[in-house]
Protein backbone atom coordinates (compact mmCIF):
# COMPACT_ATOMS: atom_id res chain seq x y z
CA UNK A 1 0.00 0.00 0.00
CA UNK A 2 3.21 1.90 0.88
CA UNK A 3 4.39 1.57 -2.32
CA UNK A 4 1.29 2.28 -4.20
CA UNK A 5 0.64 5.66 -2.47
CA UNK A 6 4.44 6.80 -3.29
CA UNK A 7 3.43 5.75 -6.90
CA UNK A 8 0.64 8.19 -6.95
CA UNK A 9 2.43 10.95 -4.96
CA UNK A 10 4.94 10.81 -7.30
CA UNK A 11 2.30 11.28 -10.21
CA UNK A 12 0.77 13.83 -8.78
CA UNK A 13 4.27 15.84 -8.49
CA UNK A 14 5.09 14.90 -12.07
CA UNK A 15 1.50 16.17 -13.17
CA UNK A 16 1.96 19.23 -10.96
CA UNK A 17 5.82 19.99 -12.64
CA UNK A 18 4.35 18.90 -16.14
CA UNK A 19 1.48 21.98 -15.54
CA UNK A 20 3.81 24.23 -14.17
CA UNK A 21 6.38 23.65 -17.63
CA UNK A 22 3.25 23.70 -19.50
CA UNK A 23 2.40 26.62 -17.82
CA UNK A 24 6.25 28.13 -18.54
CA UNK A 25 6.03 27.39 -21.79
CA UNK A 26 2.88 28.92 -22.53
CA UNK A 27 3.97 32.43 -20.52
CA UNK A 28 7.05 32.18 -22.69
CA UNK A 29 5.10 31.62 -26.07
CA UNK A 30 2.82 34.54 -25.03
CA UNK A 31 5.79 36.62 -23.89
CA UNK A 32 7.99 35.88 -27.38
CA UNK A 33 4.51 36.36 -29.31
CA UNK A 34 4.41 40.29 -27.89
CA UNK A 35 7.93 40.85 -28.57
CA UNK A 36 7.26 39.60 -32.29
CA UNK A 37 4.30 41.86 -32.15
CA UNK A 38 6.18 44.90 -31.08
CA UNK A 39 9.17 44.11 -33.50
CA UNK A 40 5.97 43.99 -36.85
CA UNK A 41 5.01 46.98 -35.11
CA UNK A 42 8.25 48.84 -35.65
CA UNK A 43 9.51 46.98 -38.87
CA UNK A 44 6.00 48.54 -40.42
CA UNK A 45 7.05 51.95 -38.77
CA UNK A 46 10.85 51.15 -40.32
CA UNK A 47 9.09 50.10 -43.95
CA UNK A 48 7.17 53.37 -44.07
CA UNK A 49 9.66 55.20 -43.18
CA UNK A 50 11.83 53.79 -46.29
CA UNK A 51 9.49 54.45 -48.25
CA UNK A 52 8.67 57.70 -47.54
CA UNK A 53 12.24 58.81 -47.47
CA UNK A 54 12.71 56.88 -50.96
CA UNK A 55 9.64 59.45 -52.14
CA UNK A 56 11.96 61.62 -51.46
CA UNK A 57 15.18 60.91 -52.42
CA UNK A 58 12.82 60.66 -55.64
CA UNK A 59 11.77 63.35 -55.57
CA UNK A 60 15.03 65.09 -54.90
CA UNK A 61 16.54 63.45 -57.94
CA UNK A 62 14.10 64.93 -60.00
CA UNK A 63 14.38 68.40 -58.41
CA UNK A 64 18.45 67.74 -59.08
CA UNK A 65 18.10 67.00 -63.08
CA UNK A 66 15.58 70.37 -63.31
CA UNK A 67 18.28 72.18 -61.62
CA UNK A 68 21.11 71.23 -63.70
CA UNK A 69 19.33 71.53 -66.91
CA UNK A 70 19.04 75.23 -65.59
CA UNK A 71 22.55 75.51 -65.25
CA UNK A 72 23.40 73.68 -68.16
CA UNK A 73 20.76 76.05 -70.26
CA UNK A 74 22.19 79.45 -68.27
CA UNK A 75 25.86 78.31 -68.76
CA UNK A 76 24.81 77.84 -72.96
CA UNK A 77 23.06 80.83 -73.08
CA UNK A 78 26.04 83.01 -71.96
CA UNK A 79 27.82 81.23 -74.93
CA UNK A 80 24.56 82.16 -77.54
CA UNK A 81 27.22 84.40 -79.63
CA UNK A 82 30.23 82.24 -79.34
CA UNK A 83 31.80 80.07 -82.45
CA UNK A 84 34.92 77.74 -81.80
CA UNK A 85 37.49 77.87 -85.09
CA UNK A 86 39.38 74.63 -84.80
CA UNK A 87 42.34 73.92 -87.20
CA UNK A 88 44.22 77.33 -87.22
CA UNK A 89 48.31 76.14 -86.77
CA UNK A 90 49.14 78.39 -83.19
CA UNK A 91 52.36 81.18 -84.46
CA UNK A 92 54.79 82.92 -82.22
CA UNK A 93 53.45 86.00 -80.64
CA UNK A 94 49.97 85.45 -82.96
CA UNK A 95 47.29 88.43 -82.67
CA UNK A 96 44.25 85.85 -82.10
CA UNK A 97 41.85 88.63 -82.86
CA UNK A 98 43.35 89.49 -86.40
CA UNK A 99 42.88 85.17 -86.90
CA UNK A 100 39.27 85.96 -86.10
CA UNK A 101 38.73 88.56 -88.61
CA UNK A 102 40.75 87.07 -91.40
CA UNK A 103 38.43 83.66 -90.88
CA UNK A 104 35.83 85.65 -91.38
CA UNK A 105 36.87 87.86 -94.24
CA UNK A 106 37.65 84.26 -96.02
CA UNK A 107 34.12 83.13 -95.47
CA UNK A 108 33.10 86.36 -97.07
CA UNK A 109 31.31 87.73 -94.00
CA UNK A 110 33.52 90.24 -93.00
CA UNK A 111 33.36 91.46 -89.49
CA UNK A 112 34.45 95.00 -87.71
CA UNK A 113 37.03 94.12 -84.64
CA UNK A 114 34.82 96.23 -82.91
CA UNK A 115 32.10 93.62 -83.27
CA UNK A 116 34.17 91.36 -81.40
CA UNK A 117 33.74 91.00 -77.70
CA UNK A 118 36.21 88.41 -76.86
CA UNK A 119 38.70 85.80 -78.30
CA UNK A 120 41.31 83.67 -77.26
CA UNK A 121 42.95 79.77 -77.59
CA UNK A 122 41.32 77.48 -75.74
CA UNK A 123 43.41 75.12 -73.14
CA UNK A 124 44.18 71.60 -75.10
CA UNK A 125 45.70 68.14 -74.00
CA UNK A 126 45.69 67.43 -77.75
CA UNK A 127 49.67 67.99 -79.17
CA UNK A 128 48.79 66.73 -82.64
CA UNK A 129 46.25 69.37 -82.94
CA UNK A 130 46.44 73.46 -82.61
CA UNK A 131 44.51 74.69 -79.70
CA UNK A 132 40.86 75.87 -80.75
CA UNK A 133 40.01 79.56 -80.71
CA UNK A 134 37.32 80.78 -79.21
CA UNK A 135 35.72 84.48 -80.17
CA UNK A 136 32.23 85.77 -78.96
CA UNK A 137 30.83 88.40 -80.96
CA UNK A 138 28.54 90.95 -80.18
CA UNK A 139 25.73 90.22 -82.10
CA UNK A 140 24.34 86.83 -82.39
CA UNK A 141 24.22 87.57 -86.26
CA UNK A 142 27.44 87.84 -86.97
CA UNK A 143 28.55 83.85 -85.36
CA UNK A 144 25.12 82.74 -86.97
CA UNK A 145 26.04 83.90 -90.38
CA UNK A 146 29.58 82.46 -89.97
CA UNK A 147 28.43 79.14 -88.87
CA UNK A 148 26.41 79.60 -92.24
CA UNK A 149 29.10 80.48 -94.22
CA UNK A 150 31.40 77.53 -93.51
CA UNK A 151 28.58 75.05 -94.04
CA UNK A 152 28.72 76.54 -97.80
CA UNK A 153 32.42 76.74 -98.45
CA UNK A 154 32.97 72.76 -97.51
CA UNK A 155 36.54 73.31 -98.83
CA UNK A 156 37.55 75.98 -95.98
CA UNK A 157 41.04 75.50 -94.85
CA UNK A 158 44.30 77.28 -93.91
CA UNK A 159 44.72 77.56 -97.22
CA UNK A 160 42.50 80.39 -97.47
CA UNK A 161 44.27 82.20 -94.65
CA UNK A 162 47.09 82.17 -96.98
CA UNK A 163 49.20 79.54 -95.07
CA UNK A 164 51.61 76.68 -97.26
CA UNK A 165 50.57 73.87 -95.42
CA UNK A 166 46.60 73.09 -96.08
CA UNK A 167 44.52 71.35 -93.26
CA UNK A 168 40.91 71.55 -92.87
CA UNK A 169 38.69 74.91 -90.79
CA UNK A 170 36.21 74.21 -89.03
CA UNK A 171 33.55 76.44 -87.30
CA UNK A 172 31.34 74.73 -84.91
CA UNK A 173 28.96 76.28 -81.90
CA UNK A 174 30.56 76.80 -78.25
CA UNK A 175 29.00 74.39 -76.07
CA UNK A 176 28.91 74.19 -72.46
CA UNK A 177 30.69 71.28 -70.44
CA UNK A 178 27.70 69.13 -69.82
CA UNK A 179 26.38 69.63 -73.76
CA UNK A 180 30.25 68.78 -75.02
CA UNK A 181 29.67 65.59 -72.81
CA UNK A 182 26.29 64.82 -74.53
CA UNK A 183 27.79 65.40 -77.90
CA UNK A 184 30.57 62.90 -77.03
CA UNK A 185 28.14 60.11 -75.53
CA UNK A 186 25.59 60.95 -78.80
CA UNK A 187 28.52 60.71 -81.19
CA UNK A 188 29.80 57.07 -79.78
CA UNK A 189 25.56 56.09 -80.28
CA UNK A 190 26.15 57.33 -83.66
CA UNK A 191 29.06 55.01 -84.31
CA UNK A 192 27.21 51.94 -82.86
CA UNK A 193 24.92 52.88 -85.61
CA UNK A 194 21.70 53.55 -83.03
CA UNK A 195 20.73 56.26 -85.18
CA UNK A 196 21.94 57.98 -88.89
CA UNK A 197 21.93 62.15 -88.51
CA UNK A 198 23.23 64.12 -85.58
CA UNK A 199 24.34 67.57 -85.36
CA UNK A 200 24.08 70.46 -83.14
CA UNK A 201 22.14 73.52 -83.66
CA UNK A 202 21.65 77.15 -81.49
CA UNK A 203 23.33 75.21 -78.41
CA UNK A 204 21.67 71.73 -78.81
CA UNK A 205 22.02 68.19 -79.73
CA UNK A 206 19.87 67.32 -82.24
CA UNK A 207 19.68 63.60 -83.73
CA UNK A 208 17.55 62.02 -86.25
CA UNK A 209 17.01 58.03 -86.33
CA UNK A 210 16.72 57.58 -90.15
CA UNK A 211 15.37 59.66 -93.08
CA UNK A 212 12.13 60.97 -92.92
CA UNK A 213 11.99 60.58 -88.91
CA UNK A 214 11.55 63.61 -86.71
CA UNK A 215 14.21 65.57 -84.82
CA UNK A 216 14.98 64.15 -81.49
CA UNK A 217 16.12 66.86 -79.14
CA UNK A 218 19.06 65.35 -76.32
CA UNK A 219 19.14 67.24 -73.67
CA UNK A 220 20.23 64.40 -70.97
CA UNK A 221 21.25 61.53 -70.55
CA UNK A 222 17.89 59.51 -70.44
CA UNK A 223 17.17 61.52 -73.58
CA UNK A 224 20.20 59.64 -75.24
CA UNK A 225 19.08 56.47 -73.56
CA UNK A 226 15.94 56.48 -74.38
CA UNK A 227 16.55 57.16 -78.06
CA UNK A 228 19.25 54.44 -77.96
CA UNK A 229 16.89 51.87 -76.40
CA UNK A 230 13.86 52.60 -78.75
CA UNK A 231 16.17 52.76 -82.27
CA UNK A 232 16.87 48.84 -81.16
Amino acid sequence: MKKLSDMEEQSKQLEKDLGGSINFCHNDVESILKKIEVQDSKLNLYLQKIDKQNEEIALLKTQNLKLQKQVCDLEQYSRVNCVEIQGIPTEANEDVKSLVLAVSKALDHPIDEKLIDNCHRLPSKDRDRPPAIIAKFVRRFDKEALLQKRRIKRDFSTRHLGHQQISPIYLNESLCPERRRLLALAKKAKGEGNFKYLWVRNGKVLARRTDGQPVIVIETVQDLNKLVDTSK
